[in-house]
């Protein structure tokens, strides 16, 4: 029983490493990517040469001069394609890569050198699985693969006296491999959720588990960043109203129920892509990334508000209403604090429309931000 709750711990600590950090896998992975790429040809070239200083008669087969040839065109195809690439071409370029590297390996130690032990399979499975951080239908799907296919030419092309240690070096790279992915993962786990803790700790309101002021800024600053010219967004103030009269008749841990729960309603409206914070007091902000149709807003903040209003019931005994202030960019030069500022007005025409409603507005860029403009 404890072997099976560990083995479920650490496959849900995978999965969830996967969705929450794939922008961070691709970092890594790419990083990686460019180095091996380029250690493939070197490590290549020298033990090329070396084989012809040391080994008598030696000389490079086909395979081998087909082997540099070709590490030179992918390490040239995968440099140019991490140029632009989004988290899943990254991963698309690591399997390509593997692939080339399991049957160049492959082809070297069986059809290139059937009378010769194997010297490259192993050492390509080994290393390639604690590599790259590939989900394991990829990672260790290809390996399993590569040496179904490495056995089968073992045993049809090489000779019976060398195929018999070539199989028993390939159990011992596969309990090898296995291991060390295993660990490498489990090193890799362990560190991500240390590093999620303290991102919790100082990126997240800890009454909302929404982000905090900061890291909203730095955050929505950087999506709009990467989107100039051409942002279609919509930036929304959400405002408790009356939430200073709930804080003196109920107390202020009711108060405090009911921000928490208007954060777990936020957190589930809204996409993996938008950005969701508490600002401040009873204030929230939500970047909507590419969502600005007037209608789809009109219908997502009316439900918010219906369904926030029935929760505040059933948590403090009281139906609490907010207002909701909406400014959309589409396909237009914005700034943050652009943004913030028109969305802060809409906030404002709701509240004076006798709150409990909703103001969305088109961005207008003629409108500038004044320096000491109350944000919120």
């Amino acid at each position: 029983m404890w072997v099976l709750s560990a083995l479920k711990g650490y496959m849900a600590s995978k999965r969830r490493y996967f969705v929450e950090g794939r922008r961070e896998i691709a970092a890594d992975n790419a990083r990686f990517l460019r180095l091996v790429t380029i250690m493939v040809i070197v490590l290549l070239a020298v033990l090329m040469v070396s084989a012809t200083l040391l080994i008598s008669d030696w000389q490079p087969s086909p395979y081998h001069i087909a082997f540099l040839l070709a590490s030179i065109s992918v390490c040239a195809i995968c440099w140019l394609g991490l140029r632009h690439a989004a988290p899943w071409g990254v991963t698309a370029l690591c399997i390509l890569f593997e692939v080339f590297l399991y049957t160049f390996a492959i082809l070297l130690d069986t059809v290139g050198g059937p009378s010769n032990p194997s010297i490259f399979v192993q050492l390509v499975c080994v290393a390639l699985t604690g590599l790259f951080i590939l989900p394991d239908r990829y990672g260790l799907g290809l390996f399993a693969l590569a040496e179904a296919v490495y056995c089968v030419l073992v045993v049809t092309v090489k000779d019976p006296e060398i195929a018999q240690f070539d199989l028993f070096g390939m159990v011992a790279g596969i309990l090898f491999s296995l291991c060390l992915s295993r660990m490498v993962m489990s090193f890799r786990l362990r560190s991500y959720d240390v590093k999620a803790r303290y991102e919790r700790l100082s990126t997240r309101d800890t009454l909302s588990n929404l982000y905090n002021r900061r890291a909203f800024m730095e955050r929505a600053r950087s999506y709009i960043g990467s989107m100039n010219p051409e942002v279609s967004c919509s930036l929304a103030f959400i405002d408790l109203d009356d939430f200073k009269d709930v804080n003196d008749s109920r107390g202020h841990q009711a108060g405090d129920r009911a921000l928490a729960e208007l954060g777990r309603l936020l957190s589930v409206q809204f996409r993996p892509s938008d950005i969701i914070a508490r600002y401040g007091g009873d204030e929230f902000l939500v970047l909507l990334d590419s969502l600005v149709d007037d209608a789809v807003l009109q219908k997502r903040f009316t439900r918010i508000r219906e369904e926030f209003a029935r929760r505040s019931k059933a948590a403090i005994g009281e139906r609490l209403t907010c207002s909701v202030g909406v400014v959309c960019a589409r396909s237009q030069d914005v700034s943050l604090e652009g943004l913030m500022m028109q969305a802060d007005n809409a906030l404002y025409t709701s509240k004076r429309n006798g709150k409990n409603s909703i103001c969305i507005k088109t961005f207008d860029p003629s409108l500038k931000v004044e320096h000491g403009e109350h944000l919120g």
